[in-house]
């Protein structure tokens, strides 16, 4: 995990975590992280995303992109205007039912 866009490894750390579980029910999206999101069909990727507030106050957008053919998956930390920009983290999606 990049820690480009934090001050710390901490501070990423408490954004991508190294375990986390998603639910997907229909347009609905649940992640034992962030709570209640959207789902959102693309085709061959599955995209969830998730409002979040930071510590400070400043609104965050949380995205997972699910790439459906390998189980693979990018989430992101998007910022507002004038932060620092995060590359995000990936990884191996393990399914279930």
């Amino acid at each position: 995990m990049s820690t480009s866009g934090f001050t710390s490894q901490a501070a990423a750390a408490s954004w991508f975590h190294e375990t986390v579980t998603l639910k997907v029910d229909g347009s609905r999206a649940f992640s034992s992280r962030y709570g209640e999101g959207v789902a959102e069909d693309l085709g061959k990727r599955l995209k969830l995303s998730f409002d979040e507030t930071s510590a400070a106050g400043t609104k965050v957008i949380i995205t997972y992109t699910i790439i459906k053919k390998n189980n693979r998956y990018i989430q992101k930390h998007i910022s507002p205007s004038g932060f620092s920009q995060s590359p995000g983290a990936g990884g191996k999606c393990q399914l279930r039912g």
